[in-house]
């Protein structure tokens, strides 16, 4: 694995102090080291993720989305506290491919650490998992598409998380043509 060096995707997880099994991990179960320009400022930049701001990120399909919204809500699951990070899909499909990736990429961390420190990955699809799906859990990334992120804010409350609560959208149909 490349050493947690600038324009990587370990040095951009371990800069807002995800564990390294999890870095590890994500890089293990997406195949993705080194990130694009773009990336790097989106997630890295003085006026990007790292620094606490918002980013819409209009990308061709198989241009980098999803690394960039994987590695935010990972950030968001492990910083301080923890909290739940919100991922947002367009299809169930997405939902359960997503799900199962961000499940690989912690299994190392979850099976070696403390319960406490352990981060949950809720497929909020039609599995099994939906039901326990919540804005209250202490750490854990739900994926979901629309209309389930909607059914949670409503049933949570949507500030059950508070300021531990994160959310992460990738809505990439809505500038798809002929959709």
């Amino acid at each position: 694995m490349d050493a947690a060096k600038p324009g990587t995707v370990a040095y951009a997880l371990r800069a807002a102090q995800v564990p390294p099994a999890v870095a590890r991990g994500y890089q293990d179960a997406t195949g993705i080291v080194r990130l694009r320009a773009w990336q790097r400022d989106v997630l890295e930049g003085p006026d990007g993720v790292a620094a606490g701001a918002n980013a819409v990120v209009t990308v061709d399909t198989a241009g980098g989305k999803s690394c960039v919204a994987e590695v935010a809500l990972l950030r968001g699951a492990f910083r301080g506290e923890g909290g739940v990070a919100l991922y947002v899909l367009p299809f169930l499909a997405l939902v359960a491919e997503k799900a199962r990736t961000l499940r690989r990429a912690l299994r190392d961390h979850d099976e070696r650490c403390a319960r406490a420190d352990r981060c949950a990955v809720v497929d909020c699809g039609e599995g099994p998992d939906a039901p326990r799906a919540s804005l209250a859990m202490a750490r854990a990334i739900v994926c979901c598409t629309p209309e389930a992120a909607l059914g949670l804010l409503g049933r949570d409350g949507g500030a059950a998380g508070g300021a531990r609560a994160g959310r992460g959208w990738e809505i990439a149909h809505v500038c798809a043509p002929g959709r």
